[in-house]
């Protein structure tokens, strides 16, 4: 119920509480599915579909929602794309760059 009420808020009404809450709730339905540090072998089925709404929103030109507060949420996650594009939108660019060497240098692919 929550969940379609703020996917309501945010196509209706986007505040950014709300849509922080709505970025919330899918970071938190991506753990539950996949776990909070291991990522999963594929993004399909609930989980690329979470994540997918996850990314859209990050990544629209209207969004709202606290950069910060949602990059806190999902640190130390698996999300690794999602990290390095909020880095760069909160101009925290060392940051960005220790993430994206220490990715290369484990030769792990995340998302």
């Amino acid at each position: 119920m929550k969940e379609k009420f703020l996917e309501y808020c945010n196509n209706n009404q986007k505040t950014e509480n709300y849509q922080t809450q709505l970025l919330q709730l899918y970071a938190d339905k991506l753990f539950k599915l996949a776990g909070h540090e291991k990522k999963p072998e594929k993004l399909e089925g609930e989980i690329g579909r979470y994540y997918n709404l996850f990314m859209e929103i990050i990544q629209s030109e209207d969004s709202v929602y606290n950069k910060k507060t949602i990059l806190d949420y999902i640190n130390n996650s698996w999300l690794f794309k999602p990290r390095i594009y909020l880095y760069s939108q909160l101009n925290q660019h060392d940051n960005a760059i220790i993430e994206l060497f220490n990715n290369a240098k484990t030769g792990k692919k995340k998302f």
